[in-house]
């Protein structure tokens, strides 16, 4: 199963979502590989935590469950042992044609980043996959904002919006200078949360695997092994 969080527009949150649904997916039980195909590399980076640099085919094994690799603008060939491919994408219109992927999660903030998906919504609705909305920095201007927002999305047809969404919060942005999961933080309770709830219904309602909800690990094997 592969998963692609995307949106043609940068600074949505697109690294941030996709390693702490692949941390978190791992957890659960499931054989999971992050693939980060953004030419920054960031995804990559957090996972190395300042270790290995992002060259092309760097490959990490963090657990048995959870692997890392840096694949700029491209999706590696996926071996058959892995359960979930979470793939970071970076802002280009050409990954919505030339991606091969089961789901995409498509990573909205605002109305420009709605309006800017409109770019990429007949390749997306050709793929064949499925399409979900998620509003992340849920209420960051305001639930005025936020319902208009919504009721825009509810409007597009043939996609399904994930509405609880991903509230701001400042832990993420600890997070990503801490390069763990959210959760790890000292107040990242809520987000974690968020987290925990938006990869629940993605592994679940949306992929059809059949697992529990998983326990917010603080101890995180691959920091443990590079602090």
């Amino acid at each position: 199963m592969r998963v692609a969080f995307f949106n043609n527009k940068g600074g949505v949150g697109k690294t941030t979502l996709s390693v702490n649904t692949a941390c978190y997916a791992s957890f659960a039980g499931l054989r999971v590989l992050f693939v980060g195909t953004d030419r920054q590399g960031d995804g990559f980076r957090f996972f190395a935590r300042g270790k290995k640099r992002a060259e092309k085919s760097a490959v990490l094994k963090l657990t048995k469950n959870l692997s890392a690799i840096y694949h700029p603008m491209s999706v590696p060939k996926i071996n058959s042992s892995v359960d979930l491919t979470i793939i970071d994408c970076p802002p280009s219109v050409q990954v919505a044609s030339e991606y091969m992927v089961d789901v995409w999660i498509i990573i909205l903030t605002s109305r420009f980043s709605f309006e800017n998906s409109f770019n990429v919504f007949p390749a997306l609705f050709k793929s064949g996959a499925k399409i979900i909305f998620l509003l992340n920095r849920k209420g960051e201007g305001g639930l005025r904002i936020t319902r208009k927002l919504e009721a825009a999305i509810n409007e597009v047809p043939n996609l399904s919006y994930y509405s609880r969404g991903i509230e701001q919060h400042n832990a993420f942005k600890r997070m990503e200078s801490a390069l763990l999961p959210v959760w790890c933080d000292q107040w990242g309770e809520k987000p974690g949360e968020d987290i925990r709830e938006f990869s629940h219904y993605l592994l679940n309602t949306v992929c059809g695997f059949k697992v529990p909800k998983a326990t917010l690990v603080q101890d995180i094997p691959w920091a443990r092994r590079s602090s």
